[in-house]
């Protein structure tokens, strides 16, 4: 009571699934991404070997990527139309903006 912090928090952080309260603090809220972290980082890989070749990825290319990923891989996802979504994209390159970035053609 003296910090004011609620006894849901210091139940959910006390839980032993949880390990310990630094890995308790690292659990994400919302929805599981589509790719796992081993998976997202080999495309993270890719999109920085072809901007090193110098053939940089449009969206879409990136997400008919993620796509292909996710069926090479045998991952059920809700991507239809053979093309992941908008939002993924958006969600994808805010995951990982420490490595990439967006540039805009000249």
């Amino acid at each position: 009571k003296h910090f004011n912090v609620p006894k849901t928090t210091l139940i959910r952080l006390s839980n032993v699934k949880y390990g310990t309260s630094e890995e308790a603090v690292k659990v994400k809220r919302g929805r599981p991404t589509v790719l796992s972290k081993d998976i997202e980082e080999e495309l993270v890989t890719y999109c920085l070997a072809m901007e090193a070749s110098f053939f940089g990825l449009t969206r879409a290319d990136l997400r008919r990527i993620a796509v292909q990923l996710a069926e090479r891989n045998q991952i059920a996802h809700p991507f239809k139309n053979e093309i992941a979504g908008k939002k993924w994209v958006r969600l994808f390159l805010q995951r990982h903006k420490s490595k990439l970035s967006e540039r805009k053609p000249t």
